[in-house]
């Protein structure tokens, strides 16, 4: 397994968590409600930015390799 899916699944499990929170009620207020699932965009984002960011490295070492 390589680091960045290591990330992936921390990230995925700590989102999965959070979703599991908010769907027993954990939020008690709309402002906790809000909170935790601005979390939960903000770790998906890092997720999409880690992939995009992996993948033009590879395409980029592709090429480079290449040449």
């Amino acid at each position: 397994m390589l680091v960045w899916d290591e990330v992936e699944k921390a990230i995925q499990k700590e989102i999965q968590s959070i979703s599991g929170s908010l769907a027993n009620g954990s939020a008690s207020t709309i402002e906790e409600y809000r909170q935790q699932v601005g979390k939960i965009e903000g770790l998906s984002l890092s997720i999409h930015t880690m992939k995009h960011i992996i993948k033009l490295r590879l395409q980029s070492d592709d090429e480079d390799d290449q040449e």
